[in-house]
């Protein structure tokens, strides 16, 4: 994990937070990159990542190897969401830095009951930038219970990634927005 920290020589920095090290589910990594690969996660039905052949590239430039998937617990999260956000479900992709061409389509377990066909924005820790963005759109299949990144969106780079609860505060979810 990197984790960006500005100092100041002679000056105590504290850490926002605390960092939590995570024990990745390496025993289940799989092997991608020869050949089309669903990879699931343990305990998190509904969960998959698709990487197609020939489309994913390691830190090292290598064009095959292993991936892992793991849950993390969001309130260990090392970064923060934007907006506030509170995502049931947090996975992390790992060895940071690979990276998906095309992207890796992605389905997860709709946490938040969002209504089925409905679009949520689906988000991806970025490294390079060091913040949160969203990587496109996924749609809730007709029976509600998962959410499929749509055509040509999914995972661009391995690392932290959710999709982010429903607002409670629109009709038909608990509140009423008025016109919106």
């Amino acid at each position: 994990l990197s984790y960006n920290l500005v100092t100041i020589a002679g000056v105590d920095t504290p850490m926002s937070k605390s960092v939590y090290l995570l024990k990745l589910d390496n025993d289940n990594a799989v092997w991608v990159g020869n050949e089309d690969k669903t990879i699931q996660v343990a305990d998190v039905p509904g969960f998959a990542l698709n990487v197609k052949k020939d489309s994913v590239t390691f830190p090292d430039g290598s064009k095959q190897g292993k991936l892992s998937i793991t849950q993390v617990n969001s309130w260990t999260l090392p970064m923060t969401p934007p907006y506030g956000i509170q995502p049931a479900m947090v996975v992390t992709i790992q060895p940071h830095g690979t990276q998906f061409n095309p992207p890796a389509p992605i389905s997860v377990p709709n946490t938040s009951s969002a209504l089925p066909g409905e679009e949520i924005e689906i988000y991806s820790f970025d490294h390079d930038i060091n913040e949160f963005i969203t990587v496109g759109l996924g749609t809730v299949s007709e029976d509600g219970a998962v959410i499929n990144s749509n055509p040509g969106v999914g995972i661009v780079k391995a690392g932290w990634g959710y999709v982010p609860p429903t607002p409670s505060n629109i009709k038909g979810r608990g509140g009423d927005c008025g016109s919106c």
